[in-house]
């Protein structure tokens, strides 16, 4: 995720907001960094769909032991953020079914016109019980925002990535930018061990470390996609001329990552329709 202000250091990708949708999802997402305390709110990506693109941001408490992220969204046809949905198994069971494209509908129900109709149906049954007697509660309806939700989380797991350095765990094991960080020379740009995934650790002796007595000011607690599987799943090109590293996901394509090299100025997003790269393997 990156700054809605640095957003044209992504301008070599060739993505890019118009003015318009810019100038909307800055006030959404201002609004609702105000409305919940959020210490700042990023811009995530765009998933690119049938009839309005979704736009993405997340909000990141600083009180986390390790990335805690609180997603929203909106469309292009309307700039008022909303919080994603709860995901149950259920749902994410029927997600993980539904492989397509998104409509650009939030609200629009998945599974046909059966689900509908007895969504509809269920509120007679709830007023013809006894009187005083406790209320079902509604179902939820399967919907395309939970569809949305499904496939971004999952995505950000993969994408999700910061310069080696640029967070450490606190004296107090909270998660925090790191004040000391100079960011990356041209030669550790280079590197994909340099680049570390911005979730919960995988390895079973990174995560250790943020309940290990004396870890203060760690910095290797993050997961670095040098690991990914299969191997060269992430293009590096670094431009000393231009002062820039330019990271691109082959098995997300669409998501870029810029770091300018010898700054803490640094971020990335996503442009696409929300689908990996079926033919990876034969690229690698």
């Amino acid at each position: 995720a990156m700054d809605l202000r640095h957003l044209d250091d992504l301008a070599v990708s060739g993505f890019t907001l118009s003015v318009e949708e810019r100038a909307g999802l800055e006030s959404g997402m201002r609004k609702r960094q105000l409305e919940e305390g959020l210490a700042s709110i990023r811009f995530w990506g765009r998933i690119t769909a049938a009839e309005a693109d979704y736009l993405v941001a997340y909000g990141f408490p600083p009180s986390a032991e390790y990335p805690k992220k609180q997603f929203y969204f909106c469309t292009t046809k309307s700039f008022e953020l909303q919080a994603f949905p709860d995901l149950t198994d259920e749902f994410s069971g029927k997600c993980d079914k539904l492989t397509g494209t998104l409509r650009g509908d939030p609200g629009l129900v998945v599974g046909g016109d059966d689900e509908e109709e007895e969504e509809e149906e269920e509120p007679e049954e709830e007023e013809d019980g006894e009187e005083g007697a406790p209320r079902r509660p509604k179902k939820v309806k399967f919907i395309e925002a939970h569809r949305l939700a499904h496939r971004v989380l999952a995505m950000d797991s993969d994408l999700s990535i910061v310069p080696r350095g640029a967070f450490v765990i606190t004296p107090t094991h909270y998660l925090a930018p790191n004040p000391s960080f100079a960011g990356l020379s041209a030669t550790e740009a280079a590197s994909a061990a340099s680049y570390l995934h911005f979730r919960r650790p995988v390895a079973e002796e990174r995560r250790s470390v943020l309940d290990r007595e004396g870890a203060l000011r760690d910095v290797d607690f993050l997961d670095p996609v040098s690991e990914d599987e299969p191997s060269g799943v992430w293009s590096i090109r670094v431009d000393e001329g231009e002062g820039t590293a330019l990271v691109r996901s082959l098995r997300w394509p669409g998501y870029f990552f810029v770091h300018r090299l010898g700054t803490q100025s640094f971020g990335g997003a996503y442009f696409g329709n929300g689908l990996p790269n079926r033919d990876l393997a034969f690229m690698l």
